[in-house]
């Protein structure tokens, strides 16, 4: 997988997760390094996939 592909799918979960806390703390602390593949990285991917396929199933199903 492409990193930058990797990378805006990690920052969308991260993104996420931010939110739901109410946007309390700083946003670099959901992200993760590059090499990292703690539980905050795959829980990242694993959110940050679902919400884009998501985004990409409305828009497909709208047009």
């Amino acid at each position: 997988m492409g990193i930058i592909f990797r990378f805006i799918i990690i920052l969308t979960g991260a993104f996420f997760f931010w939110t739901i806390k109410g946007f309390k703390g700083k946003f670099n602390d959901e992200m993760t390094g590059r090499f990292d593949t703690s539980f905050k990285d795959v829980r990242n991917f694993i959110a940050g996939l679902l919400i884009l396929c998501m985004i990409a199933f409305l828009i497909f199903n709208i047009v």
